[in-house]
C-alpha cells in the first residue's frame, strides 16, 4: 500500500472513478466554488471552498473570522 502516491497515480484513480461514475450515473457537471468576503479595509474575513456535483453543493471548507460570526456572512457565502 502506498500512503504517498504520485500526482500521476492520484490522477489515475480520479479518472478511473470518473469513468465509472459517467457510465453508471452520468457526468457530474462538477464546478469548483471558491468565494471570499472582505471587510471595509479589503481584508479577507470569510471564505468557502467546495464544488457542485450532480446538482448538489459540497462544501469542503467554510470559515468566518470570529469577529464577523453570527452576522449572516456564512449564509451569504
Amino acid at each position: 500500500m502506498n500512503y504517498n502516491p504520485s500526482q500521476n497515480e492520484i490522477e489515475f484513480v480520479n479518472k478511473a472513478l470518473e469513468a465509472f461514475n459517467n457510465k453508471t450515473v452520468g457526468p457530474d457537471n462538477h464546478e469548483l466554488i471558491n468565494i471570499v468576503e472582505y471587510d471595509e479595509q479589503n481584508n479577507i474575513i470569510a471564505g468557502i471552498n467546495g464544488g457542485t456535483y450532480w446538482g448538489w453543493l459540497h462544501i469542503d471548507i467554510l470559515w468566518v473570522n470570529e469577529n464577523f460570526r453570527k452576522k449572516g456572512i456564512g449564509s451569504k457565502l
